[in-house]
């Protein structure tokens, strides 16, 4: 117990509770008989519709930090009213609630009288609606549920079929079977073709409550009496031979989204008891349906796994629009695999990664991949991961250079909505500059890189004609105007021949990650649509301990970065003596 504060508590709350006429202490055998370890609890006699009814305010050994639970006694059964836990607990504050730990009183009162209020209600039946609000959590709580589906199907649409597999105690469905087959490869390792079944999707007009849950095939059918094309559906998969396709899927709307249910049908050779006591050839077709509208159905809890739910719960209004993107992305280093990893998280429909090299230890304390990736291919390596995490994504690596593929497959890149180059190497982006450039329309390219010690990041995109790559860069490829000026050189030798590395951590390298994958989020979802540069200015503590300064130059073109940590847009101009797009105006 948190003492003193647990004591003082438990006093203050005595002399609240005096002050109902009727109220007695619950022994420590009462408490003993709930599943949470209750250390202190009164009975409390309010005035409710039922006098029968008493409330228990409990308490654990952690209060005052953590709230009074309140208890109807007798517990009446669970599904019987919404928002009623096993045992009789009330469920009255939502996961996350904030609640005074200095005003007990005042804390408890509340819960008394939203206690009151909740259980009238529910004497009084006005409240079933509930049920359909918090689908999930009482379909979890029905004794029959003991399945488990992945639904990968998208929510809403129609009463239609889907396919499934299983795999062990898993059932995993989806609208398109290479989906199905691909996600169970990505993410299980499993290879299912052949073992693909089609199962009913069925589209009901709101979530069930309790009292509809489809215990037996007959209510089953009951649920199902309007919908014609549901009962076909339901009458192929009882006629199977297959026991695989012995299930189906409910989808619903209610007024706090989109949600799913599974039914199982019993083992095949429980369903063999329907023919007991007659030859099976033999057994009179009204004893037969009597016998199977009494089979009991098993619920399954359904987890989704849909791109609308993965990348934000049904509320991403941007997710519909990201689902039909592709992304090719140039360089999977430090910055590219990060960006990477961003463009899987926001959910677009397929990532190209193209990288040559191999994966070194010294650089995964910054990049997405570790040490046990060490002499892989970065490219295949990061994809594999990245599908691990989003199997629904389509992935693809390329571990060579990128002008070999282009020469090979000019279409993943003309037929891209985007391309992103973090590769960091003035020769394959000057090609790549000049050929978007040279290429009607070519996709939006961003070019994304860091100064030194990743002071500094930078994201630009070039539209329509308005400026290139070649505009803001020397001839050798460096920038024109970076924000930071060092002294001497930056980088450091290794023991290796041409062995060079630029020294920075992950931690400043991260605002440069969301810089790109950011200015590519606004180009996808069309929020920007012509030229733009963006630049990430790190804080002053990076400068100083590389003995670097704000460039003069920068300062007086674009202003004092003061004490840096700011994102400044800049405006793309285009230069008209630009060898690569100069001579195009």
């Amino acid at each position: 117990m948190l003492e003193p504060s647990y004591q003082r508590g438990i006093e203050r709350l005595a002399a609240f509770i005096s002050q109902f006429p009727q109220h007695r202490v619950l022994t420590k055998s009462e408490l003993n008989k709930y599943r949470i370890r209750f250390s202190a609890g009164w009975e409390i006699y309010p005035f409710l519709p039922d006098p029968k009814i008493q409330l228990r305010l409990l308490l654990t050994s952690e209060f005052p930090y953590s709230p009074p639970r309140i208890a109807v006694y007798p517990a009446p059964p669970i599904l019987t009213w919404p928002h009623l836990e096993n045992e009789g607990l009330l469920c009255l504050l939502a996961d996350g609630a904030t609640f005074s730990v200095e005003n007990i009183e005042a804390v408890t009162r509340a819960l008394l009288s939203d206690a009151c209020t909740l259980v009238t209600a529910c004497l009084n039946g006005e409240i079933d609606e509930q049920f359909e609000d918090e689908f999930d959590s009482y379909w979890l709580q029905w004794p029959a549920t003991t399945k488990r589906f992945q639904s990968l199907c998208a929510p809403g649409g129609v009463t239609r079929w889907v396919y499934s597999s299983r795999l062990r105690q898993l059932r995993i469905v989806a609208d398109d079977r290479k989906v199905l087959e691909s996600w169970m490869l990505s993410c299980w390792g499993e290879d299912i073709k052949g073992k693909v079944h089609r199962i009913p999707l069925i589209r009901l007009q709101r979530p069930m409550r309790p009292v509809e849950y489809p215990e037996t095939f007959g209510k089953l059918l009951q649920l199902v009496e309007t919908d014609t094309e549901a009962q076909l559906m339901i009458q192929e998969i009882v006629n199977s031979d297959t026991e695989e396709r012995k299930a189906l899927i409910f989808s619903f709307g209610g007024r706090r989204g989109h949600g799913f249910a599974g039914i199982v049908w019993p083992a095949e050779e429980k369903l063999q008891k329907l023919t007991k006591g007659f030859r099976k050839t033999h057994i009179p077709q009204y004893v037969l349906a009597r016998r199977y509208q009494a089979i009991p159905m098993k619920g399954a809890l359904v987890t989704r796994c849909d791109s609308s739910w993965v990348h934000g719960r049904d509320h991403n209004p941007d997710v519909p629009r990201l689902v039909e993107k592709t992304v090719v992305l140039l360089g999977a280093g430090s910055l590219g695999s990060g960006v990477a990893e961003l463009l899987t998280k926001m959910g677009i429909k397929k990532l190209v990664v193209v990288d040559p090299d191999l994966m070194a230890t010294e650089n995964a304390s910054r990049h997405t991949l570790g040490v046990a990736s060490s002499s892989l291919k970065k490219a295949t390596k990061l994809i594999r991961l990245l599908r691990k995490r989003c199997p629904h994504i389509e992935f693809v690596a390329y571990e060579g250079p990128w002008e070999y593929m282009y020469q090979r497959t000019p279409a993943v890149f003309t037929s891209a909505d985007l391309i992103i180059s973090t590769i960091g190497g003035w020769k394959s982006e000057s090609m790549l500059n000049s050929l978007a450039n040279s290429i009607e329309g070519f996709p939006p390219v961003i070019y994304g890189w860091l100064e030194p010690h990743a002071a500094a990041g930078h994201a630009i995109a070039f539209w329509g004609g308005k400026g290139c790559l070649r505009c803001i860069t020397t001839e050798l490829g460096a920038a024109r105007l970076p924000v930071t000026k060092w002294p001497g050189s930056t980088r450091f030798e290794i023991p290796m021949c041409g062995g060079m590395f630029q020294p920075y951590g992950a931690i400043e390298l991260s605002y440069a990650q969301g810089l790109v994958a950011d200015l590519a989020a606004d180009i996808l979802l069309s929020r920007v649509n012509s030229s733009v540069h963006r630049t990430w200015i790190g804080q002053m503590k990076l400068l100083e301990s590389g003995r670097g300064e704000w460039n003069p130059d920068w300062i007086s073109r674009h202003g004092h970065p003061e004490d840096g940590g700011k994102i400044i847009n800049l405006t793309v101009t285009a230069d008209t003596g630009c060898p690569v797009c100069g001579e195009n105006r």
